[in-house]
């Protein structure tokens, strides 16, 4: 899957903005990161699969 490199340099870009605070503060911060990496993936996984059931619906019916 191409686009994960752009998920993971746009992940590389947020942590390197991280501001230096406590370990509870970084760890909040980095689980927010985290779960909208995890939310943008899974999104783009079911726009993949949609469209694979979608050409499969129209081309091979």
């Amino acid at each position: 899957m191409p686009s994960a490199a752009i998920f993971s340099s746009t992940i590389i870009g947020y942590r390197l903005q991280a501001p230096a605070k406590s370990p509870l503060e970084n760890a909040m911060w980095n689980g927010a990161i985290t779960d909208r990496f995890n939310h943008q993936l899974k999104r783009k996984i079911n726009q993949l699969s949609m469209a694979r059931e979608l050409s499969r619906t129209f081309f091979f019916a």
